[in-house]
């Protein structure tokens, strides 16, 4: 799947100003300048006319002067300081446009809703115009590749059905986003694990290979990225207390595969976790699929009940995972290492 096409543009002093733009593969180079102001001047007269500005996506709408392409449109507002009229309170009117081919677009149509969720999280984090470089708006386009290959449109008795797929290609986005998550964290992260064996420390590293940098068996221990997140395994032999070290690490994650391996460690965890930590509990489902619908009730019950023994002071004051895990599944793995890197980042 191709990056799509798109750009932005900005209500500038004297009509719409290009901020950002990526055309190649819908027009030469030179017919892009006078193609955007065009474009830009419809557009903007369309959602950014007068004294109120709407902000959201719209669409689908044509695009002028090329009939294979159709267009959805993302408005919002930043900061900019060249702005000269001071009606406008240096804040700027943007409108990103981008272009899907006139054959897609009903799968578009029916992803929009999710798509519009896409763009109002990502542009949480645009605050100036000087935001929108060819490194946002990249990491952009990577995303909406991201949510198509993770999401199948089926027609099945004239019904819309709308899925994530279990794909490779979900598996690939996954840990493409894990890759843009680590390198976001502006800090050396350790990650201290309790478990039995060794399977999911194992199971991690073949999950996001490229991201490994050691992966020492004998001494349970896995660094990634030279050394940025480091997973250490430690195996508790008995349930009564927990290591001095644990104190040094940034989160806890304990793997158990039943509750009755959790409660004893409550009153523990209690006791030594020290502020910010985060502290992940992982239960472990079973490789046969043909249970795997039990297995998440067993996980349902399992997961209230471990919450009603928590105290407040473990769940309210510091970030808090209980997750299913299959540890022979790479899908697994990275929903759990998205959720655990989401709190870190």
């Amino acid at each position: 799947m191709n990056s799509p096409p798109l750009f932005v543009l900005k209500l500038g002093d004297v009509g719409p100003i290009p901020i950002f733009k990526d055309l190649e593969n819908v027009m030469p180079e030179e017919d892009q300048e006078l193609f955007l102001l065009k474009i830009g001047a419809f557009y903007l007269s369309i959602v950014g006319q007068g004294h109120e500005k709407f902000l959201g996506l719209f669409g689908p709408l044509p695009v002028t002067g090329l009939p294979v392409w159709q267009s959805y449109i993302f408005s919002f507002q930043v900061t900019d300081d060249t702005l000269q009229d001071e009606r406008l309170q240096n804040i700027a009117y943007c409108v990103l446009v981008i272009l899907f081919p006139e054959n897609e677009i009903e799968e578009i149509n029916f992803l929009r809703y999710h798509l519009e969720i896409l763009l109002k999280k990502y542009f949480e984090d645009v605050k100036t115009v000087s935001d929108i470089n060819k490194s946002t708006m990249t990491a952009l386009q990577q995303s909406i590749i991201e949510l198509r290959g993770e999401l199948s449109v089926e027609w099945k008795k004239n019904q819309i059905i709308i899925k994530k797929r279990v794909t490779q290609s979900s598996l690939a986005a996954k840990i493409n986003k894990i890759t843009r998550m680590l390198e976001k964290i502006n800090k050396n992260v350790s990650i201290l694990v309790f478990s039995k064996n060794d399977d999911f420390l194992r199971s991690v590293a073949s999950t996001i290979i490229n991201m490994v940098t050691e992966w020492n068996e004998n001494k349970s221990e896995l660094s990634l990225l030279k050394g940025k997140v480091r997973f250490l395994q430690h195996h508790l032999k008995n349930r009564q207390s927990l290591p001095k070290s644990s104190k040094n690490h940034d989160v806890l994650v304990i793997i158990a595969t039943t509750k009755d391996e959790i409660l004893p460690l409550i009153p523990i965890l209690e006791k030594n976790m020290v502020e910010n930590q985060i502290l992940a509990i992982i239960f472990v489902m079973e490789d046969d699929k043909q249970i795997r619908g039990k297995q998440m009730q067993t996980f349902q019950k399992w997961s209230k009940e471990i919450m009603l023994k928590l105290p407040s002071s473990l769940i309210f004051s510091r970030p808090f995972i209980i997750h299913p895990l299959a540890i022979t599944e790479s899908e697994s793995i990275a929903s759990f290492l998205l959720t655990l890197f989401e709190l870190l980042t």
